[in-house]
């Protein structure tokens, strides 16, 4: 299980690099005699797998979506607390920085408006961190008055709804950024994701069928359907519950969000990740997320998923108490 997560975490923190700067490196681009192999170096991916019907081909182990939003989808406020320095949320490598403008109380003051339109990624052209929100430019949710105080209070107050702390799978498009990554199976008529978190998955048709379930009936995961534009995958997915969160911080989801992803493969290790979130009850405007996918196993082949257990309630070994076999002593039952 180490040898399996250095590895991944190791893809992660490669192909997150070649992106950062915008390039793979090519050993035939080094002036004069190519040298030889470097031992670990990651080759430059080759083209887009098809399947025989000539459509980009997905199959395969994937990490999350990268820059993601797995413990916060807005940018870090500076306060204290949240994750330790160094840590990444959505399974991605770590180095993202401390988020940028808009990211609620006690984060730095933006800066003045340009007197053009900003561009998409405006926290990114301010030399702030880039998140996975690209719009709105402050990277921050778009809930109406009422939806923000809501999530506030969630924040506050009730930290324990938190869906994955009750095992509840993670919802669209919370789990494209989740931890440990997924597999990818594809066909001509269906793409099927399944993650190692939770063991979740999403079963999509890709023929272009038109949304089937009335809105009375709602699933964790929604209801997703495909087609294909050219090159690029376009999903839509409807019909979630009102009990999944876009991070783990307290961003709820509304009921009636609609999401459209799209996914584009750039070469055999990458694609890249574009989605649009909607609610018409809850947001001020349509919210868009993008970001980057990279092969879990681009450097391992013998790379596989592993099994994965969710406790609700779990504790660590560390804390077991005696009754249970661990080492502390027991006090009576918690009161909550």
């Amino acid at each position: 299980m180490t040898k399996r997560t250095e590895s991944f975490r190791s893809a992660l923190v490669l192909a997150a690099a070649a992106v950062a700067v915008g390039m793979l490196v090519d050993p035939a681009e080094v002036v004069g005699q190519a040298p030889a192999p470097v031992k670990g170096a990651k080759a430059a991916p080759g083209p887009i797998p098809r399947t025989k019907e000539g459509k980009p081909d997905m199959s395969g182990f994937w990490g999350g979506v990268n820059p993601g939003g797995n413990v916060d989808i807005e940018p870090a406020a500076a306060k204290g607390g949240g994750a330790p320095k160094g840590a990444a949320p959505g399974g991605a490598a770590p180095g993202g920085g401390k988020g940028g403008p808009g990211g609620g109380k006690g984060a730095p003051p933006a800066a003045a408006a340009p007197a053009a339109a900003p561009p998409a990624n405006a926290a990114a052209a301010k030399g702030k961190a880039k998140g996975v929100i690209i719009d709105p430019v402050d990277a921050r949710v778009p809930y109406t008055a009422a939806a923000r105080a809501k999530s506030d209070d969630i924040i506050a107050n009730r930290m324990f709804l938190e869906p994955e702390l009750h095992c509840f799978p993670s919802g669209v498009p919370h789990n494209m950024w989740v931890q440990f990554g997924m597999q990818a199976i594809q066909n001509k008529d269906h793409l099927v994701f399944m993650w190692e978190f939770m063991h979740s998955r999403r079963i999509i048709p890709l023929d272009g069928r038109p949304h089937t379930l009335p809105s009375s009936v709602r699933q964790m995961q929604g209801e997703s359907v495909g087609h294909w534009e050219g090159d690029t995958l376009v999903v839509s997915t409807m019909n979630q519950t009102d009990r999944t969160w876009f991070d783990t911080s307290g961003h709820y989801a509304p009921k009636d969000i609609e999401v459209v992803e799209r996914f584009t493969m750039l070469n055999a290790d990458q694609i890249r990740y574009e989605s649009t979130v909607i609610s018409p009850a809850e947001f001020t405007q349509p919210m868009k997320l993008s970001g980057m996918m990279a092969r879990a196993n681009a450097n391992d082949p013998g790379y596989e998923q592993m099994e994965f257990a969710c406790i609700e309630g779990n504790k660590d070994l560390e804390h077991y108490t005696q009754d249970k076999g661990g080492k502390a002593k027991y006090t009576g039952p918690l009161i909550q």
